[in-house]
């Protein structure tokens, strides 16, 4: 073993590490491998920074712009709720709504959106499902995954191998190649999922779910009382005015800690507040009654926007700074740019008096945000929009023509009139110049944390290459492997993959095994392509832990799940998938 491969693979076994006990985010990680292996002489400067004009970079950064410009426009939010109506029924019709929905549109539109999209769905129909969704959110991000890995556009994973054969001086892969071999894969998980990993999958009710599926959703919310006000000098036991407003009324505040219920106030004074339950239609003509200021940021201070605002309902989610926190007591104008109207809790706040307040994972804000600012909060880790309360987005027309285009970009890639990478770069261009998205815009929700992170690890391939790493572990892989059947070797290869990618990024995966498996194809002198296809699937099969792939990480705290559940359901699912895709790969590509 050469200097150069310990070397190698002591970046290698750092970065393994690093993503495993995530020292550094993705990003910063594969930069630092980058430049790594600059300094070390393991790859030349320009293959050092090749990453940033790879094909595959470009394409995956065109792609991004373009699933922007569907979300911005609204496409694929309406294409979400129109489905919303059928998952109120049986969980085994929900179920499958789910996995086909999220796998079809996660062959053409990034995974982790579409699975963002579903689960906005989700948790808005919490309250009305009988479903918990802990039976449902797993199933969504597995169907997410199987999906996307059928279409050489599906995944960013899926577009580095591509690139990476192209690059081996091997033929590109049609965007629908593989897809025959998605399908029948995706069929049988399916079966799988409906039939026996539903049964694994635990019941845990979302903090969104009431005990009473059929209740309206409430929030509470403070109002102040102006001198205006014509509550004023009124006993809250002789005024319509709540019931009119299909309000309830909690308690009342009179001073910085003194709570009184209704029954013991005599009249309402000016500067009284109060704790108000109702839903969040009734709160929005509330903000219209004149000597009514809503709070907006805490007991002492009370506002009224003055700018165009959209309320937005946000989902609090388990990495979100202000947990544990006393509304009242966060600057959250200052810190996020918006102001917090009412808090939904479910059933458990109507006697915690001032204990409403504090913020918990699960939570529901009804938040007053800056029409202008509705992007920059709806990128922000630390909540998932709900649903948009107001009107923002583009006129329909609009949805219309970035469906069009994004069809388009498909089109001239699946009839091979122009290669994916220059077919989303003039989708991208026609999106802006007919004003579907604009730069800005797209700059500001573009994940350059994936840009980056291609780019930076991409320099890896290459490395692995110069010091000859790849020869050397497909020989000794073959010797395990030498005397058996191709297609053990197609699910060695896949178990191998899969395994790394449960405790690394697939993207990382994918460029770390992709030139073992072009080693390992030419020493048995077979085709390539099957064995490239097998670190595509192989990278993005990711179902028995929830640490592998966005998307898993995304459903994880809603659905209140565990390691444990994970493993329960997706390991069986992992090995359904390695015995489907081998055999069909071997059956497609290798037979006779």
């Amino acid at each position: 073993m050469s200097i150069e491969i310990i070397i190698l693979l002591s970046i290698i076994i750092f970065a393994m590490a690093s993503f495993i006990f995530e020292w550094l985010p993705v990003d910063h990680i594969s930069v630092l491998i980058m430049v790594s292996l600059v300094l070390t002489g393991l790859v030349t400067t320009a293959q050092g920074v090749s990453g940033f004009s790879n094909e595959a970079t470009l394409t995956v950064l065109f792609l991004m712009i373009l699933s922007i410009g569907m979300e911005t426009t609204g496409v694929v939010h309406v294409m979400g709720q129109r489905l919303s109506t059928l998952l109120q029924g049986s969980e085994l019709k929900s179920t499958l709504v789910i996995m086909v929905s999220a796998a079809v549109m996660s062959a053409f539109i990034p995974t982790t959106a579409v699975v963002i999209v579903f689960m906005r769905i989700l948790l808005k129909l919490g309250p009305i499902i009988k479903v918990p969704l802990s039976r449902l959110l797993i199933p969504l991000s597995f169907g997410g995954i199987l999906g996307g890995s059928s279409t050489i556009m599906g995944t960013s994973t899926n577009i580095l191998v591509g690139s990476f054969a192209k690059t081996s001086g091997l033929e590109p892969f049609g965007i629908f190649e593989f897809t025959p071999i998605g399908v029948i894969v995706f069929v049988a998980a399916l079966i799988y999922m409906l039939f026996i990993g539903r049964k694994m999958l635990p019941s845990h009710k979302s903090k969104n779910q009431d005990d009473d599926s059929s209740s309206p959703s409430q929030f509470m919310t403070e109002i102040y009382l102006e001198s205006s006000s014509s509550l004023i000098g009124v006993h809250p036991q002789k005024t319509s005015f709540f019931k009119n407003m299909g309000l309830h009324l909690v308690d009342i505040r009179k001073g910085p800690k003194q709570y009184y219920l209704p029954e013991f106030v005599d009249t309402f004074e000016t500067g009284d507040v109060l704790l108000l339950e109702g839903s969040y239609e009734n709160i929005t003509l509330l903000l219209k009654t004149p000597g009514i200021l809503v709070m907006s940021r805490g007991a002492e201070e009370a506002k009224v926007v003055q700018e165009k605002t959209v309320l937005c309902e946000l989902y609090v989610k388990a990495n979100s700074r202000l947990l544990q926190q006393k509304i009242d007591k966060v600057l959250i104008k200052t810190t996020y740019g918006f102001d917090v109207i009412a808090i939904k809790k479910g059933s458990h706040y109507v006697n915690a008096k001032n204990k409403w307040r504090t913020i918990h994972s699960g939570d529901t804000l009804l938040a007053s945000v800056p029409a202008n600012q509705i992007t920059r909060i709806s990128n922000l880790n630390e909540f998932v929009l709900l649903q948009e309360l107001e009107e923002f987005t583009q006129p329909p027309r609009m949805r219309y023509l970035a469906g069009g285009i994004f069809l388009m970009v498909i089109l001239l890639s699946a009839t091979n009139l122009l290669s994916l990478m220059v077919s989303s770069m003039l989708g991208c261009v026609v999106m802006f110049l007919t004003g579907c998205l604009s730069l800005q815009r797209s700059y500001r929700r573009i994940d350059w944390s994936i840009f980056f992170l291609l780019a930076g690890m991409i320099p890896l391939g290459a490395a692995i290459v110069n010091t000859g790493l790849d020869v050397m572990v497909a020989t000794n892989f073959l010797k395990a492997f030498s005397e058996l059947n191709p297609v053990f070797i197609l699910a060695g290869l896949f178990l191998v993959t899969s395994a790394i990618t449960s405790v690394m990024s697939n993207n990382a995966t994918a460029i770390l095994l992709s030139p073992i498996a072009l080693s390992i194809a030419n020493q048995l002198g077979l085709d390539p392509r099957p064995f490239l296809v097998i670190v595509m699937y192989g990278a993005s099969t990711c179902y028995f832990t929830p640490i592998g792939y966005q998307t898993n990480m995304l459903i994880y705290g809603p659905g209140k799940y565990s390691f444990k559940d994970f493993f329960k359901v997706g390991g069986l699912l992992t090995l359904i998938v390695c015995v489907c895709i081998t055999v069909l790969v071997y059956w497609f590509y290798l037979r006779g």
